[in-house]
């Protein structure tokens, strides 16, 4: 079995939990903004979905990206290679989740299975999130979930050898000032320009890469031009 398109976001997501609205309850903020990719602001689960695995190579949505609704209406088209997983089949990390709170056949939000923690519960990323507010609540988190709460769940396709992400891409994450970017797509200019003109010292900034983290203007500059230079950029 291969890797499907909903597996290789599942780091990409992970490394964006902790972030939430600002200010609380505005459906925005800079990183927010990010998974909105122009849209909005509104609820934003099924876009921070989409931008998770929009950075895994899955092909932008033709349908409405931002309505949980219009992902169901597609999986059921079989548009994007995607289908809805039938009843009985095994539950596994990269699947969709559609969640219908109101048991009233509307799916109301959206998340990316991550793990399967028992016959009938699982933990999922998702974005617009809370302990008190399930599909509403501002933030990213991994949750604790039960089927009887899901509309459907999505399998999405395999994602083509030639086009797997980079091994390093769910764990890159740059930070300078007040802008944060994730994955090779967002981080690959701006990594450049730092490894030709390096950055001022009194720059505010981290970087992650590879489950290893660094601060500094010194040391940011010392990994932009390590992965400059291993990559070839």
């Amino acid at each position: 079995m291969g890797l499907t398109y909903g597996a290789a976001a599942l780091p990409i997501a992970r490394c964006e939990i902790g972030v939430k609205e600002h200010p609380p309850g505005s459906n925005d903020g800079p990183r927010v903004r990010a998974y909105l990719d122009g849209h909005g602001p509104e609820a934003w689960c099924a876009d921070f979905g989409t931008w998770c695995l929009r950075r895994a190579g899955f092909p932008e949505p033709t349908w409405n990206r931002s309505y949980c609704p219009s992902w169901l209406e597609a999986a059921r088209g079989g548009l994007a290679g995607m289908r809805v997983l039938a009843v009985g089949e095994p539950l596994e990390a990269g699947l969709v989740v559609l969640y219908d709170w109101g048991h009233d056949g509307v799916v109301d939000h959206f998340g990316l299975l991550s793990r399967v923690t028992g016959s009938q519960t699982f933990a999922a990323i998702e974005g617009n999130t809370s302990p008190t507010s399930d599909s509403n609540g501002g933030a990213v988190m991994e949750r604790s979930r039960s089927r009887s709460d899901v509309g459907a769940f999505i399998k999405l396709p395999q994602v083509p050898a030639p086009a797997r992400v980079l091994p390093h891409d769910g764990t890159l994450r740059l930070e300078i000032g007040e802008g944060a970017w994730a994955g090779w797509d967002e981080c690959r200019n701006r990594l450049i320009n730092i490894s030709r003109n390096g950055l001022n010292p009194a720059t505010r900034c981290a970087i992650a890469w590879n489950h290893h983290s660094w601060r500094g203007a010194h040391d940011v500059a010392g990994v932009a031009r390590h992965l400059v230079r291993e990559f070839r950029l």
